[in-house]
């Protein structure tokens, strides 16, 4: 993930990779500031979505 893959961290977020790619990205993120920034703006973000939605409907992830 040395090229720093943002849809890799999209598919992180929504549990979206194999066993395998969950452990490259999160070995990526133990050594990369910038993605592990983009990772908590993401999770941020879908926070901000959840709390938009009407009561009883739930985002994706």
């Amino acid at each position: 993930m040395e090229d720093h893959r943002d849809y890799r961290l999209t598919a992180y977020l929504f549990d979206g990779l194999s066993a395998e790619g969950r452990r490259e990205v999160e070995a990526h993120l133990a050594g990369c500031a910038r993605c592990r920034d983009e990772l908590a703006e993401l999770r941020k973000t879908l926070g901000l979505v959840k709390a938009a939605l009407p009561a009883g409907e739930e985002a994706a992830g």
